[in-house]
């Protein structure tokens, strides 16, 4: 369910593939982008965690979902990254790193 939900979320139009590559390789390799982003991550695994701690009848902040959200937001920020380092790899690539990731979590 959570490799459904960040591929679902990682969904943008095909004919923004190139506009998207240079945006995310701008906010993981630029300081201020990544300073800023830091503020944007912590609503990311707020949400991750909450829908962990629901599937599991647990609080936010109990360890599996806490610790599943930040391991999440790794997972997303490596297949991000090895993603913008393919120039010619598509939108079904990067949906492909994210499940591949999130295998780790099973």
């Amino acid at each position: 369910a959570l490799a459904d939900s960040l591929v679902a979320f990682n969904t943008f139009p095909d004919s923004e593939t190139q506009v998207h590559r240079l945006r995310m390789g701008l906010l993981l390799g630029v300081d201020e982008l990544q300073a800023h982003s830091t503020l944007m991550y912590a609503d990311w695994r707020r949400a991750v965690a909450e829908f962990v701690a629901a599937r599991r009848g647990e609080a936010v902040h109990d360890l599996i979902p806490a610790a599943t959200a930040y391991a999440a937001l790794g997972i997303a920020i490596s297949a991000y990254r090895r993603w913008v380092s393919e120039p010619h790899a598509d939108q079904a690539r990067l949906h492909e790193l994210l499940r591949q990731g999130t295998c780790i979590l099973a």
